[in-house]
């Protein structure tokens, strides 16, 4: 460019190089040719011009990015591609700087002969000879189009999501922070919903993953159908200048939504209850209707949090509220509900150091068969005694084990611990009564329950048809098919099954007949008022003649009083187990329990023992 920039007012013309008329005259047609030579060889499209701005040469690199031929070039101005993307203040800033400095650079959108705009990075030099005249203009350029699409597809690979199109998780936090700003400016609210798709696991589980993903990318589209575009919240707003609604795929089955200019922050409810609506059609996969529901939680700037990490622990929180009460619905953060969730997150620590150093322990609850007034079995019951002294009910942290998967390794405690306790109580006593353990739905499904049987019955010693693990009828419910396998699975190894709390979930008796099960229990809720409440009554009395119609006898918990076990007996209940028999003992009673209690004859009252009656 050096040499370029040199040159005089006569040295211009490239194809009109002047003749060899002396020395001075050869070396300058020789720089000329060699000048030719190096255009030929550039990489780079080279346009000449003359003062006028009108082109007199180009090189071949220039007529294969422009499309213009050299023909079609040379005697037209650099303005033949001109693209109409650019303004007049785009060029005015361009020709300033010619003027000042003699050079300019930067990037530019031009128009291929074709037709085609293209973006190239332009350099332009301005010649000027010995007096200072302009004489010619230069400018150099290369085709950017290879390089955008690269920089567009790693910002498209960077800023959203592959499977839906939607924006991730990286721009999903660019725009919320952006949208802070905004209503800081503006002294709005912006809300923040999380949506979370209920039970989406159990399709992955029924269909297939691909189906799954198929699934969620139309979920995502309904999504988006659903959200505030700039014209609606335009009109809603009366402001052509409010932003749009944002929709991002934060993680898996869950979806982001930012929902901008809110004038109030229960109006995100609007946004919300659009966004449930979107779930009343079912989804058609392979000819199939999927049924979807979703939990949402919602939270709002600044009134929740003024940070981006703060605001999403407020909806984190609201939506994991909101799926602890069931889903289908959505839920504002509170400030009740952030206590609630530190309080979990204490209690979860807690738990985690209680299963690390033994701190939990097992009661067991006594199971009396009617017909002879004998022992026949426990039931394993897990407690927990937290480290302020207090004790927590297992309806209050088997939960939360369940959600953290907590429940697994506790689990497996709790069925070792039973089983071991168990054979050495008949060891003991020369007894053989059966240890019942009740299964998590969790355990269940991801514990591979099978394998672990065998692994406590070889450790413990524990016969297996000693052992009856309860499983609750809504858990089976769940995945019909998947559950029926895991169930023959376990009684192939001699284990009894017993369905637990039947009556309170939504079983179908189609199924019942097809599971492997030996015992009902009818639930506590039922036998609690079966002296003064017809319907309980008789809930009792059908569910005892439709389990020995089934040949599988039936066990009532709870049964607290003389006149349930009364009732009991007259409509052939088999066992009881409840208060009225004894409240649930630590292992250090157990067995002054089984020595105290010795069945007598069987009279049809409350005298089986010969012992006193527990309080």
């Amino acid at each position: 460019m050096a040499t370029i920039a040199d040159m005089t007012a006569t040295e211009t013309q490239l194809p009109d190089a002047p003749k060899q008329r002396d020395n001075g005259h050869r070396d300058m047609h020789n720089q000329f040719q060699l000048l030719r030579r190096v255009m030929e060889r550039c990489r780079q499209a080279v346009v000449f011009t003359d003062s006028e701005n009108i082109i007199c040469e180009v090189n071949d690199a220039y007529v294969a990015m422009s499309g213009f031929s050299r023909e079609e070039a040379i005697g037209k101005p650099p303005s033949i591609g001109k693209s109409g993307r650019h303004d007049a203040a785009f060029y005015k800033q361009m020709w300033d700087a010619l003027e000042q400095e003699n050079y300019w650079e930067g990037e530019i959108w031009d128009r291929r002969q074709s037709g085609e705009a293209y973006p190239k990075h332009l350099t332009i030099s301005r010649l000027l000879d010995e007096t200072g005249r302009v004489v010619n203009y230069v400018a150099m350029f290369e085709d950017l189009t290879e390089q955008k699409a690269l920089e567009s597809e790693l910002e498209r690979r960077t800023h959203y999501d592959s499977l839906t199109g939607l924006a991730n998780k990286v721009l999903f936090r660019n725009r919320l922070e952006h949208e802070f700003r905004i209503a800081d400016r503006r002294k709005c609210n912006v809300g923040l919903l999380l949506l979370n798709l209920d039970r989406f696991r159990k399709v992955n589980e029924n269909l297939g993953y691909v189906a799954g993903d198929r699934l969620i990318q139309m979920v995502a589209a309904r999504l988006t159908e659903n959200i505030r575009k700039t014209d609606l919240m335009a009109r809603e707003n009366n402001s052509m200048e409010r932003s749009a609604d944002t929709i991002s795929r934060y993680d898996g089955d869950e979806f982001t939504f930012i929902l901008a200019d809110l004038a109030a922050p229960e109006n995100a409810a609007i946004g919300a209850r659009r966004l449930t609506r979107a779930f009343e059609t079912p989804f058609l996969i392979d000819g199939q209707e999927i049924y979807l529901s979703a939990s949402i939680g919602i939270a709002v700037y600044p009134q929740n949090s003024k940070t981006l990490e703060g605001l999403m622990c407020c909806v984190e929180t609201a939506l994991d509220d909101m799926r602890q009460a069931g889903g289908n619905n959505f839920r504002f953060f509170s400030e009740a509900m952030n206590q609630s969730s530190n309080n979990r997150f204490q209690i979860e620590s807690e738990m985690r150091r209680a299963l690390a150093s033994s701190g939990f322990a097992l009661a067991y609850q006594p199971k009396i068969d009617l017909a002879s007034g004998k022992t026949t079995g426990l039931e394993a019951l897990v407690r927990w005694r937290r480290e302020n002294g207090s004790l927590m009910s297992p309806a209050e942290f088997i939960p939360l084990a369940e959600e953290t998967g907590m429940i697994l390794p506790l689990g497996e405690w709790i069925l070792e611990t039973a089983c071991r306790d168990v054979h050495a109580i008949n060891q003991h006593q020369g007894l053989e009564l059966s240890v019942a353990v009740n299964l998590s739905a969790r355990q269940f499904q991801y514990g591979q329950v099978p394998q672990l049987i065998d692994r406590v019955l070889a450790s413990t010693g524990l016969p297996a048809h000693l052992l009856d693990l309860e499983i609750t009828e809504s858990m089976v419910m769940q995945d019909v098919e998947t559950v029926i396998a895991t169930m023959h699975a376990i009684r192939e190894r001699g284990v009894t099954l017993a369905i637990d709390d039947f009556g309170t979930g939504y079983s179908s008796l189609a199924y019942l007949k097809l599971f492997p099960i030996g015992t009902l229990k009818i639930d506590r809720s039922f036998v609690k008022d079966i002296e003064t409440d017809p319907n309980d009554a008789n809930i009792c009395d059908v569910t005892v003649l439709l389990a020995h119609k089934l040949g599988l006898s039936v066990v009532a918990e709870g049964v607290e009083t003389a006149g349930q076990l009364n009732y009991l007996l007259s409509v052939g209940c088999d066992q009881i187990q409840g208060y009225l028999i004894s409240k649930p003992l630590p292992l250090t009673e157990v067995e002054d329990f089984l020595r105290a209690h010795k069945p007598s004859t069987l009279n049809g009252t409350v005298d089986l023992w010969s012992g006193d009656l527990a309080d």
